[in-house]
């Protein structure tokens, strides 16, 4: 994703978070809340947090300036495989393949961000 030079509101943002940083999740008809700690956050560079259990994964924005604009870069990384109970709740949602399903949520928070950065995002 490209986005125009603003994008770097995110991680301006981002910053003021380290102290707190509420996460809400939803999967069908169930959400959550989650309590994240960011884990690294450098203006204009990257932005990471972990979502806290052992099993929770990290998830690290990383920004990179090119011609005409910002690169974000979206990855996450998760240690150990979520338990039992997360895994039916999953399935009882639909989700039979939760790689392809956090890809898109991934392209789904890229286009966001490149939206709102772009200023064609829609209330």
């Amino acid at each position: 994703m490209v986005a125009k030079e603003n994008s770097e509101f995110a991680v301006d943002r981002a910053v003021g978070l380290r102290q707190q940083h509420k996460g809400k999740n939803e999967l069908g008809s169930t959400s959550w809340t989650t309590k994240p700690k960011v884990t690294e956050a450098v203006p204009g560079e990257v932005f990471e947090f972990k979502v806290p259990m052992s099993f929770g994964p990290r998830w690290r924005y990383e920004f990179h300036q090119v011609e005409g604009g910002t690169r974000v870069v979206e990855t996450v990384s998760q240690d150990k495989p979520s338990p039992w109970f997360i895994r039916r709740a999953q399935l009882k949602q639909g989700v039979t393949d939760r790689g392809a399903h956090v890809a898109a949520g991934m392209r789904a928070t890229l286009e966001n961000l490149e939206a709102v950065a772009t200023g064609t995002a829609t209330s």
